[in-house]
This record gives structure tokens, sequence and C-alpha cells, in this order.
């Protein structure tokens, strides 16, 4: 009976706990979900007045509704476990994807290399080459571009990324857009490493193409993206 009843107190005191940890607003549930859940998160200042939001079921789930408003990164560790969150910043205002791009592609060596426009802050555009990289989680660019796309350091997240070669420093962003084969595609993540460790490697990444059906055509040498919308 003892055992029943301090089960039961206990059990109290972790609903009444986890409804104040709802009541402060997001920014405090997710805190409280990665110490319960021992993972590692970073960003979440930005989540400062950001109500509560009702969220249920597996872990993964509940961090992406409750993060459903901001850009953000769920890393897995090996075993499936949320292992960090990293919290980009608010969305933009939604712009529909365009349904259907298709993009002049050249070969180097084993890769698919296209013409891309980096849109940073204040309509600054660059034109660079990039690797398209199914492999990769995210845009990757040098970060000396942080600075010419009028991007605020001060709004990057730090965060080891893992490559074939071992784990490299990066500062991960978002950028305004990236603009291929004439259209453009909103409030693209990015990470951004030193120019030494990059070199003229600069990727094309999922966090672009994880929205569209990707369909290489070596015949005609291009990239067809279909919106998965």
């Amino acid at each position: 009976m003892k055992s029943e009843t301090t089960a039961f107190v206990g059990g109290m005191i972790f609903t009444l706990l986890a409804s104040a940890v709802v009541a402060d607003g997001v920014k405090s549930q997710l805190e409280w979900l990665a110490a319960v859940h021992h993972f590692e998160l970073s960003g979440q200042t930005q989540l400062e007045g950001v109500p509560a939001v009702e969220a249920e079921g597996e872990i993964g789930v509940r961090i992406n509704r409750m993060l459903s408003g901001f850009n953000h990164v769920v890393i897995h560790a090996p075993n499936g476990e949320v292992s960090r969150v990293v919290v980009l910043g608010a969305k933009q205002t939604t712009v529909p994807l365009p349904d259907r791009i298709i993009v002049n592609t050249h070969r180097l060596g084993s890769h698919h290399t296209l013409n891309a426009t980096l849109i940073g802050e204040n309509g600054v555009e660059l034109d660079r080459r990039l690797i398209v990289d199914t492999g990769s989680t995210f845009v990757v660019l040098p970060r000396s571009l942080i600075t010419e796309l009028d991007l605020d350091p001060a709004t990057l997240n730090t965060h080891e990324l893992k490559t074939v070669a071992g784990s490299v420093t990066a500062q991960l962003g978002n950028l305004y857009a990236l603009r291929i084969g004439g259209r453009e595609i909103r409030d693209i993540a990015a990470a951004f490493v030193a120019d030494a460790e990059l070199g003229e490697n600069l990727l094309l990444g999922m966090s672009l193409l994880k929205h569209f059906a990707v369909t290489f055509d070596d015949q005609q040498q291009r990239l067809i993206l279909i919106s998965n919308q």
C-alpha cells in the first residue's frame, strides 16, 4: 500500500511540474524535455515569449510540433534517440514551393554540380557553383560567406558536423533563399564551415533537396526536382 501511495504522490508531483512547464511556454517545455531525455539544446533563447504548445506522442513528434513555427534541426544518435536539437530561427512567411525545377548540371568526377544563387539578407545575391550531395544534411558553405551574405553571426548556432574525414565545427543559420533553375526556394538551412576545411566543395544538401523528388538525367545532364508538397 505504501508503494502505491508513493507512486501516486510521485505521479502527482511529475504532473504538477509538467503543467508548470507548459504554462511557461515553448522554451521551458523544450528545456524540460532536454533534461528528462538527456539531449543537448541550443538556440532556445529565440523562443522567449512563445506560448506553450500541446504536444503528445513520441519525443521527436513532440519536438517538431513545439517547433512547427521555427526552423530547427533534430539530430539523432546511432541508437535512434534524440541527441541534439538546434533552433535556427522563426520561419518566414510560407511561400509555395515550385512544382518543378529543371537545372542544367556538369559532372565533376562522380558528382553533379550546378550553378546557384545564394540570397542573404537585404537582397544580397551571390552566384556560386554547388555540388549536389544527397548525403549532406545541409547546404554547406564557406564561413567567409556569412559576412558577404550580410548574415548576423549572433543568430547562428555552433554545431559539430560529421563528415567522411571526421568532425568539423559549423555555424548553422538560414539563407533567405536559394535560386536554381530560375526558381527560388525560401528559408533554407545552411552550415558554414571554415574555408580551409571546405575548399571549393560547396554542397547543395538535403535541407533543400528534402522538399523534392530528385532525379538525375545523366543523358541530358540535368537535375529534375518535383515538389513533394
